[in-house]
């Protein structure tokens, strides 16, 4: 890919910003890790759509020392039985694919509808809630793959595209629900019972 400077403002780009998450969705899109950035954290993640154990091997290759979790969404954590309000991090069988997660079994927990297995897990920090939002995005399996990624840089000859996670953030329905709460309670003539 040529890069080249140019003085062209950000109202034919956008900001650095949108940018960022443009380029994050084609790389989803695409099936390649990004990084993802909140405060004083970082996260590579990679979405498991289209997710073979040849990738889950450079994947793990790439984090390490880190060790890649299963990030899925607060319904798929429910689905799986286990009590989550947000999304959760499941911690992945250790080891080589022999005889830790391969493909199928982590596609298992992502798409099954029943799962035997009920995993340990972890509430999901703020750049894996970040990412599950850029796999929704890019209509993706809500879910990825993901490890730490704070103050490293990674072995690999291609540019990893970087999302903040402060743009993904999308509001869900509780924050209406909250802001009629809150409407009734200062303006209760407002709302007949």
């Amino acid at each position: 890919m040529n890069q080249q400077r140019t003085m062209a403002s950000s109202a034919l780009f956008g900001s650095r910003a949108q940018t960022g998450v443009s380029r994050g969705l084609g790389e989803f899109c695409g099936r390649r890790p990004v990084l993802v950035t909140a405060a004083k954290e970082a996260l590579l993640a990679l979405p498991v759509d289209g997710l073979d154990n040849a990738r889950i091997k450079e994947f793990t290759a790439l984090c390490a020392p880190a060790t890649p979790q299963l990030i899925v969404t607060e319904r798929r954590a429910r689905a799986l039985g286990l009590d989550a309000s947000m999304p959760m991090a499941i911690p992945l069988a250790a080891g080589d694919l022999a005889a830790g997660d391969d493909a199928s079994s982590i596609l298992a927990l992502v798409t099954d509808a029943i799962s035997k297995r009920v995993p340990m897990a972890r509430p999901a920090s703020l750049a894996a809630v970040a990412a599950i939002e850029l796999a929704k995005m890019s209509h993706s399996l809500p879910a990825v793959l993901a490890a730490g990624a704070t103050g490293r840089a990674f072995a690999c000859d291609e540019v990893i595209v970087e999302v903040d996670a402060d743009l993904l953030e999308r509001p869900g329905p509780r924050l209406s629900d909250g802001l009629e709460t809150v409407a009734k309670i200062l303006h209760p003539e407002a709302f007949p019972p």
